[in-house]
Protein backbone atom coordinates (compact mmCIF):
# COMPACT_ATOMS: atom_id res chain seq x y z
CA UNK A 1 0.00 0.00 0.00
CA UNK A 2 1.28 3.31 -1.45
CA UNK A 3 -0.67 5.14 0.51
CA UNK A 4 -3.28 5.08 3.39
CA UNK A 5 -5.22 6.65 5.89
CA UNK A 6 -5.95 5.91 9.21
CA UNK A 7 -9.51 6.10 10.89
CA UNK A 8 -10.10 6.33 14.35
CA UNK A 9 -13.41 6.53 17.04
CA UNK A 10 -12.78 6.85 20.46
CA UNK A 11 -14.97 6.76 23.93
CA UNK A 12 -15.46 9.98 25.39
CA UNK A 13 -16.54 8.45 28.67
CA UNK A 14 -16.32 4.48 30.28
CA UNK A 15 -16.37 1.90 27.76
CA UNK A 16 -13.81 0.19 25.31
CA UNK A 17 -15.42 1.19 22.13
CA UNK A 18 -12.35 2.78 20.50
CA UNK A 19 -11.84 1.18 16.92
CA UNK A 20 -9.33 1.96 14.42
CA UNK A 21 -9.20 0.85 10.65
CA UNK A 22 -6.58 1.46 8.04
CA UNK A 23 -7.57 1.32 4.63
CA UNK A 24 -6.03 2.17 1.21
CA UNK A 25 -8.84 4.54 -0.17
CA UNK A 26 -11.41 6.85 2.11
CA UNK A 27 -14.67 6.34 0.12
CA UNK A 28 -18.29 5.37 0.79
CA UNK A 29 -17.17 1.60 0.90
CA UNK A 30 -14.26 2.02 3.73
CA UNK A 31 -16.84 4.40 5.72
CA UNK A 32 -19.40 1.69 5.72
CA UNK A 33 -16.83 -1.00 7.18
CA UNK A 34 -15.59 1.66 10.10
CA UNK A 35 -19.59 2.41 10.71
CA UNK A 36 -20.33 -1.56 10.81
CA UNK A 37 -17.20 -2.26 12.79
CA UNK A 38 -18.02 1.11 15.48
CA UNK A 39 -21.37 -0.84 15.70
CA UNK A 40 -20.39 -3.78 16.50
CA UNK A 41 -17.99 -2.09 19.36
CA UNK A 42 -20.53 -0.26 21.09
CA UNK A 43 -23.27 -2.81 20.76
CA UNK A 44 -27.19 -3.32 20.66
CA UNK A 45 -27.43 -2.03 23.78
CA UNK A 46 -25.71 1.55 23.40
CA UNK A 47 -25.73 4.06 20.83
CA UNK A 48 -22.95 6.04 19.40
CA UNK A 49 -22.63 9.95 17.98
CA UNK A 50 -20.42 9.93 15.09
CA UNK A 51 -19.12 13.26 14.56
CA UNK A 52 -18.28 14.09 10.28
CA UNK A 53 -17.23 16.63 8.27
CA UNK A 54 -18.44 18.01 4.99
CA UNK A 55 -16.25 14.90 3.14
CA UNK A 56 -18.40 13.23 0.33
CA UNK A 57 -17.86 9.42 1.86
CA UNK A 58 -19.62 11.35 5.26
CA UNK A 59 -22.80 12.83 3.53
CA UNK A 60 -23.63 10.54 0.32
CA UNK A 61 -27.16 8.58 0.56
CA UNK A 62 -25.44 5.36 -0.12
CA UNK A 63 -24.30 4.82 3.79
CA UNK A 64 -25.48 2.37 5.69
CA UNK A 65 -26.03 3.99 9.40
CA UNK A 66 -26.62 1.34 11.64
CA UNK A 67 -29.42 2.02 13.83
CA UNK A 68 -27.22 1.94 17.19
CA UNK A 69 -25.10 5.28 15.28
CA UNK A 70 -26.50 9.05 14.67
CA UNK A 71 -23.94 11.20 12.48
CA UNK A 72 -23.12 14.47 13.72
CA UNK A 73 -22.39 17.22 11.39
CA UNK A 74 -19.68 19.47 12.49
CA UNK A 75 -19.78 23.18 10.61
CA UNK A 76 -17.64 23.80 7.95
CA UNK A 77 -13.84 23.57 8.88
CA UNK A 78 -13.84 22.67 12.40
CA UNK A 79 -10.95 20.43 13.36
CA UNK A 80 -10.68 21.94 16.62
CA UNK A 81 -14.14 20.19 17.40
CA UNK A 82 -12.87 17.29 16.32
CA UNK A 83 -10.56 15.17 19.21
CA UNK A 84 -10.00 12.97 16.36
CA UNK A 85 -8.55 15.55 14.22
CA UNK A 86 -6.39 16.99 16.96
CA UNK A 87 -4.73 13.58 17.36
CA UNK A 88 -4.29 13.01 13.87
CA UNK A 89 -2.52 16.68 13.80
CA UNK A 90 -0.34 15.77 16.47
CA UNK A 91 0.40 11.89 15.10
CA UNK A 92 1.27 13.34 11.85
CA UNK A 93 4.06 16.17 13.07
CA UNK A 94 5.56 14.19 15.87
CA UNK A 95 5.35 10.56 14.82
CA UNK A 96 4.40 9.38 11.25
CA UNK A 97 6.62 12.02 9.50
CA UNK A 98 9.90 10.10 11.18
CA UNK A 99 8.39 6.88 10.74
CA UNK A 100 7.64 6.20 6.82
CA UNK A 101 10.54 7.57 4.68
CA UNK A 102 9.39 8.23 1.01
CA UNK A 103 10.43 5.63 -1.34
CA UNK A 104 9.23 7.18 -4.78
CA UNK A 105 10.60 5.12 -7.22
Amino acid sequence: MRNGAVWGSMAKRGGRTDVALVVSRVNTEAMNLMLAELSQAVGETAHAAVLINGAGWHVTNDLEIPTNITLVPLPPYSPGLNAIERLGRHMRDTLLSYRFENRSS
